[in-house]
């Protein structure tokens, strides 16, 4: 699957994004995003936690491949 086919929405957690697209962990990094500890976390939670809007975080997501 391509990055620009991955489905990647708010509600999925910070862990399974990154178990099945771990090129996605350059952009949590580059907004300082929890990938260890809080990764149970959803994406939509991680998003408001850093101030980051989570539009801007999907895309970057998606980009990063």
């Amino acid at each position: 699957m391509l990055a620009n086919e991955t489905k990647i929405d708010k509600g999925m957690k910070v862990a399974d994004i990154l178990r099945n697209c771990p090129w996605t962990i350059s952009v949590f990094n580059r907004y300082g995003i929890e990938v260890c500890c809080k990764g149970q976390q959803s994406l939509e939670a991680a998003a408001a936690g850093t101030g980051i809007p989570l539009e801007e975080l999907i895309e970057s997501l998606k980009a990063s491949h």
